[in-house]
C-alpha cells in the first residue's frame, strides 16, 4: 500500500527497486501460472513450463555467483538443464516473462500507484531506480 499522506517538503528524491514494489508479484505469479497451465493442457505439452522453471531457477542461483557473461552462461545452462536449443529458450522467455505479464501488470499494480507518481510529477520531485554493480567471476558449469 503507498501512503497517502506524504510531508512533500522533506523528500527531495524518490527511488524505486522496480521489480515487485510497484505492482504485487504474488498476483502478477499466479495468474501467469493459471495462463501456463491453459497452455501447456492446450499444446498437451509441459516443455515451456520446465523451461521457465529451470530458467528462473538457474537464474537466481546464477545471480549469487555473481559471474561474468550472466545471459550466456545463464542460457548455456538452460539448454543442459532441458535439451532444448537455445533459439527455442529465447522465444519461450520472451514470450512468458517478457512480453505476456505485461498485460497483467496494471491490474496487479498496488494501489495508490497512479496518485502516487501524479503526486511525484506535481512536487516536480526527481524520481529513479537503482543499479547496483558488483564484482564478477566466469561461468563455471
Amino acid at each position: 500500500m503507498i501512503a497517502r499522506n506524504v510531508d512533500w517538503g522533506s523528500i527531495r528524491f524518490v527511488i524505486f527497486d522496480v521489480d515487485g514494489t510497484l505492482y504485487n508479484q504474488r498476483r502478477l505469479r499466479l495468474r501467469m501460472a493459471v495462463e501456463l497451465i491453459v497452455d501447456a493442457v492446450a499444446r498437451g505439452s509441459l516443455t515451456n513450463l520446465r523451461v521457465l522453471r529451470a530458467y528462473r531457477s538457474l537464474r537466481e542461483t546464477i545471480g549469487e555467483e555473481e559471474i561474468d557473461d550472466f545471459q550466456a552462461c545463464l542460457m548455456a545452462r538452460t539448454v543442459a538443464r532441458t535439451g532444448q536449443p537455445a533459439e527455442r529458450i529465447e522465444a519461450i522467455v520472451s514470450e512468458w516473462i517478457e512480453r505476456r505479464p505485461l498485460a497483467y501488470i496494471a491490474s496487479c499494480r498496488y494501489d495508490g500507484l497512479v496518485e502516487l507518481f501524479a503526486a511525484l510529477r506535481r512536487q516536480t520531485r526527481r524520481s529513479g531506480s537503482i543499479l547496483i554493480i558488483l564484482p564478477t567471476r566466469s561461468c563455471r558449469g
